[in-house]
Formats: structure tokens, sequence, C-alpha cells
């Protein structure tokens, strides 16, 4: 049980909610106080391109898994194919690479942190 939980879905939302989350925490009755991100939050997404050699083999959707991990900064530091046909791992690698995060934080302080990240290819989209 907690006094109050939100998620956080939007970087620019980050002050205000731990703002609030500590106020709640720190009046009225004592409790705790929970926000939650499955994920890092992003500040900057890029979509993978389509390989043109899957589009001459007629594939028209394939998914691809990366493990991202980022640094302190929010930047990532290495990205690595997961579940990724050969063909679509260049494209999703390099479009990981692009991606900045809000850095995440443990006790106030950025900290490096790792995640998989899918992307889905759509060659009619």
């Amino acid at each position: 049980m907690t006094k109050w939980a939100t998620e956080i879905d939007q970087a620019e939302r980050i002050p205000e909610i731990i703002s609030r989350a500590f106020h709640v925490a720190t009046s009225g009755r004592p409790g705790p106080v929970m926000r939650h991100h499955t994920d890092l939050v992003p500040l900057k997404r890029v979509e993978p391109r389509f390989p043109e050699a899957a589009r001459s083999l007629a594939r028209n959707e394939e998914r691809c898994t990366v493990r991202v991990e980022v640094n302190e900064a929010g930047q990532p530091a290495r990205v690595t194919p997961r579940t990724c046909p050969v063909l679509f791992q260049r494209a999703a690698i390099e479009a990981a690479e692009q991606w900045r995060w809000v850095p995440y934080l443990v006790d106030g302080q950025p900290v490096s942190a790792a995640f998989d990240l899918q992307f889905v290819f759509r060659l009619h989209d």
C-alpha cells in the first residue's frame, strides 16, 4: 500500500513528479510513495531504416531486440543484438546508438543502466 503512486511517462515531468512525491511522503500520515518507470525515459528516439537486403527477400515485418547499456549521461555506451536476424542487426544498432535518455538516478546520483529495446521493422508503413 502506498499514499501515492504514479508512472513517469514524459521526461519533462520528472521534476514535478519528484517534488510532489517528496511533498506527499513528508506530509500528513507517514507512508511510502512510489514512482515507477519501465525503462529509462527517452529524450530522443530514432527509428531504424528497413534494410535494403531484406526488401529484396520480401520480408515485410521483423522484430529485433537489442541490449542497450546507457552511461551516466543518458547516452548509449554499448549496443548488442539479443534476438535479431542478421539482416536487421546493423540498422537496429545504428538507430539505438542515436537514442538519448534522461539519466537514471540512484540516491540522486546518475548511474549507468542496461535494458532491452525492441524495434519492429515494417516494410509498408
